[in-house]
């Protein structure tokens, strides 16, 4: 095991689509690990890209994709001997890219999982994005800066810190947590539905549960196999009944993907809209909204 091991994450967006539905899919998240001084990048990359050999069914982690690529936003971490070893581990693993696990879920979670700092990539009910993964770096470095040779040390990050956004539940209930998204894609799979179906479900899933349901605490298959079930239990113990949302694995598994995340796009922008009409309806002259 190498004495010294600095893990970092990296994201990367062309500013031209800012403002279309291309910003939510364009872009690249990545990770680097140095080892003694020797970087090497590791990104998921899927089988029908046209930069990447098909490799059938083994990993789509590829290695070295990256190399010469200039990010958006960086985040270094140095590794202690335990969280490189789970690092190491986390490289040999299976792992599939799909819409449910993007180049940026992958990057969030695996570094999220090693540092045990929560990196965020998910966007506002959708899936993971460069795009998001960018602002939560940037949001992270201006807390404190880290270069490969400042990276943040294991003893700075403390579970329930909130000064450098360690592991918690997200404040935002609406955020729905990557477990909640991996809970879909292996209720889908185990209708035996092929890659590309799962992630037509997986994408009509998020659009309607994002429309029904204020949060997500568990999603299966119960009864009838061919009901997709979201189901938000209210906090507390009153007398508020329990929300499901549901959707039809035969009717989706067809959809193209895209255009159910279209849907949730548009969600995205009139939730947006809405917000900055309300700041613009509150703002007075001379009165400013900034804390």
């Amino acid at each position: 095991m190498p004495d010294n091991v600095v893990v970092g994450i990296h994201s990367s967006v062309n500013p031209g689509t800012q403002g279309s539905f291309n910003q939510f899919i364009d872009g690249h998240s990545w990770i680097s690990v140095t080892r003694n001084g020797v970087t090497t990048n590791y990104g998921l990359w899927p089988d029908d890209h046209p930069m990447v050999p098909n490799n059938g069914s083994g990993t789509d982690i590829r290695v070295g994709m990256e190399d010469g690529q200039t990010p958006s936003a960086s985040r270094y971490y140095q590794l202690n001997e335990t969280q490189a070893a789970n690092l190491e581990r986390a490289l040999q693993e299976n792992v599939t890219w799909g819409y449910t696990n993007t180049c940026a879920s992958w990057a969030s979670d695996t570094v999220s999982r090693v540092t045990g700092q929560r990196i965020d990539a998910s966007e506002f009910l959708f899936t993971d994005t460069p795009r998001q993964l960018i602002q939560t770096i940037r949001d992270l470095e201006r807390q404190r800066a880290t270069s490969p040779t400042d990276p943040i040390r294991p003893d700075e990050i403390t579970r329930g810190s909130s000064s450098f956004g360690a592991v918690d539940t997200p404040s935002d209930t609406r955020h729905a947590r990557q477990g909640d998204w991996q809970q879909i894609h292996d209720a889908v799979a185990r209708n035996g539905l092929e890659g590309t179906q799962r992630d037509n479900v997986a994408a009509a899933a998020y659009a309607q549960f994002g429309r029904e349901l204020p949060r997500i605490d568990r999603v299966g298959v119960y009864g009838n196999e061919d009901r997709l079930v979201a189901t938000h239990a209210p906090q507390g113990f009153g007398n508020e009944p329990m929300h499901n949302a549901s959707v039809s694995i035969h009717e989706t598994r067809e959809r193209p993907a895209m255009d159910s995340m279209a849907q949730v796009t548009e969600q995205v922008r009139a939730a947006s809209s809405m917000q900055q009409t309300q700041a613009r309806e509150n703002d007075t002259p001379g009165v400013s909204m900034r804390a």
